[in-house]
């Protein structure tokens, strides 16, 4: 499909449009074409303001849709992110607790190795002339089977209850001392009579002690070590033995693809050991 933005109607919520402002044709876009159509058919009229807003739950290709379909985007603040890494979109007009939850069954896209490795070639510019068209031959594909497939099949969607942000605040710009740019108010630092914007360049300067250091800092333990030693001690075995890190159990959704990680850091202190507490 060959896409532009000329001639763009976002008063126009055919697919065509929202594959005009996104570039291309992709599941993810697909995927919140029709979370975007849903909602329009629940809430009517684009929002020319900010009087709908969506809150998303990931930074995906399907957002574009929404901005394109239903006029929820970052500079007018209706589109709030969240990110959870979920297909959970929630839709509601500004005064009205009752929303629309939208969110995408598991089996809808199911892992495809293939396609991955494909796509992985792809973005690292060493996939040949014939992997690239069967790449996009998938790509296609899974993009028109989410178009076509019913509702109730490709989503949950229930009605919730929500208590609604604020609207967008417009804050005054003020000028850095320093490098003498305008920057949005609150993301500056104030010392003394200085004003500092938040850019890399002067992170340094902002991360000076403008405030008194605390006398105490508290944390509450996540989990423990076990092993075979009973008591407190010193022990050259234990450099031999293994010991094991259990996390609460309330806790555990946060080990989530942990395997994948090339190393982690611990943070853990001797609570059994007499001078090291």
């Amino acid at each position: 499909m060959k896409v532009g933005v000329e001639n763009l109607d976002f008063n126009n919520t055919d697919f065509d449009t929202a594959v005009k402002f996104h570039g291309h044709v992709c599941p993810g876009l697909s995927i919140g074409y029709r979370v975007a159509t849903l909602a329009a058919d629940r809430f009517k009229d684009r929002s020319k303001d900010e009087e709908l807003v969506a809150v998303v739950e990931n930074r995906s290709c399907a957002v574009d849709a929404i901005q394109a379909i239903n006029g929820c985007t970052c500079g007018k603040g209706n589109l709030i992110f969240k990110e959870y890494g979920k297909h959970v979109y929630t839709f509601f007009k500004r005064g009205d607790k009752k929303a629309l939850r939208i969110s995408l069954k598991p089996d809808v896209l199911p892992q495809d190795d293939k396609h991955t490795a494909l796509f992985a070639k792809i973005r690292a510019g060493i996939a040949s002339p014939e992997e690239e068209k069967e790449f996009r031959a998938s790509h296609e594909a899974k993009s028109q089977r989410v178009l076509k497939m019913p509702e109730e099949k490709l989503f949950g969607i229930t009605e919730i209850e929500i208590e609604p942000p604020e609207k967008a605040i417009i804050y005054p710009t003020v000028i850095c001392s320093k490098c003498g740019e305008g920057f949005m108010e609150p993301l500056g630092r104030v010392k003394k009579t200085e004003k500092w914007s938040v850019s890399p360049v002067l992170r340094q300067k902002m991360n000076e002690n403008t405030e008194p250091i605390p006398k105490r800092i508290e944390f509450t333990p996540i989990g423990y070590v076990e092993n075979d030693y009973l008591e407190p001690g010193y022990n050259e075995e234990i450099y031999e033995k293994v010991s094991k890190i259990v996390i609460k159990k309330d806790l555990e959704d946060g080990l989530y693809r942990v395997e994948e990680l090339e190393k982690l850091y611990i943070l853990f202190y001797f609570s059994k050991s007499e001078g090291y507490n």
